[in-house]
């Protein structure tokens, strides 16, 4: 019989276009990393048939993507990534603030680079830092990078805590030993540690003070901390004092 003359044409799809190094903050997607083609496929191996989701999360280490051009399918490109870790930012779980404050979102305490309070674990909107806060509210903080702006993976939570600061003033101290009235307490004082109080006795003499009362274990016992009152380790004698808070 006779020969047909047919006509070949070898099509070469080029590799899709990007840098074969790329970093990428905790939490992005295969569908992130940049590269430009057509109806690009991405996979784990150099050859095989295991794709990757688009919607899967980035991992440290390397991605393969072709591009489909009509019927045909180009070389795969390689693509290595890097992930760069935020460190979570570290808060204390219970934050109090007093009523009498209008305490905001800006008053919260956490330790990080930068700071994005939500109010939900995962997503949402950053809260403005003008916001009042609300008691038995749940918030989340999210430490971002001052380098390259990534957000942690992971929000601490905060349990807002908005209480009466009023001070009550238990104007007795005891010395019996019993445990009891063993201090002169001034509840909700540790509200206001810029303080002073000073304790004089019936004559205008200051027997006791110390600034930031309450604090670091500053207390009155009924003994003087004064150098004008001799063996104060005997502790004051009985009889009615005056105090002055400031």
């Amino acid at each position: 019989s006779e020969r047909l003359a047919v006509s070949v044409r070898i099509i070469t799809i080029p590799t899709p276009e990007g840098s074969e190094n790329q970093i990428f903050c905790e939490g992005a997607t295969v569908s992130e990393i940049q590269v430009t083609g057509n109806e690009l496929i991405w996979y784990r191996n150099l050859t095989g048939n295991e794709q990757v989701p688009e919607d899967e999360l980035i991992q440290d280490g390397v991605y393969y993507v072709s591009q489909r051009i009509e019927f045909c399918e180009s070389a795969r490109k390689e693509i290595r990534t890097s992930i760069y870790p935020v460190a979570t930012a570290s808060v204390d779980s219970e934050q109090v603030f007093c009523e009498s404050t209008g305490a905001k979102v800006k008053d919260l305490f956490a330790v990080g680079d930068e700071l994005r309070w939500y109010r939900s674990p995962f997503g949402g909107q950053a809260l403005d830092e003008n916001e009042n806060l609300i008691n038995g509210e749940t918030l989340f903080v999210a430490n971002v990078s001052a380098i390259n702006g990534c957000e942690s993976l992971v929000r601490s939570e905060v349990s807002v805590i908005i209480q009466s600061c009023n001070l009550e003033i238990y104007n007795m101290v005891t010395r019996d030993g019993n445990s009891k009235n063993e201090y002169f307490r001034i509840k909700n004082i540790e509200f206001y540690p810029d303080n002073r109080l000073e304790i004089y006795n019936r004559n205008g003499v200051l027997v006791w003070a110390a600034n930031g009362y309450g604090t670091d274990g500053r207390f009155f016992y009924g003994e003087s901390n004064q150098p004008n009152v001799p063996q104060p380790e005997l502790g004051l004698p009985t009889g009615n004092y005056l105090y002055r808070l400031i």
